[in-house]
């Protein structure tokens, strides 16, 4: 868990807002209408979902070139 806690927000806001908006009632385009009510449902969560996976690889990305922090002698 404190892996997780070091994640920045712009990979975690667009995961979680994908998920309500996937559990939301509210849609952009109704359910009743039979194919455009799921497609906008699908290109919404796959866009928020995308935009969470670029954002990860990239904090990833610029973690693993920082430097690394000088470790504090025990001691």
């Amino acid at each position: 868990m404190k892996r997780l806690a070091r994640l920045p927000w712009s990979a975690i806001l667009p995961a979680v807002a994908g998920v309500a908006y996937g559990l939301s009632p509210v849609d952009l385009i109704l359910d009743v209408i039979p194919l455009l009510g799921l497609a906008d449902d699908v290109a919404a969560m796959l866009s928020l979902f995308t935009m969470a996976i670029i954002q990860f690889f990239r904090w990833r990305k610029r973690r693993r070139s920082a430097p690394a922090l000088p470790q504090p002698s025990v001691g």
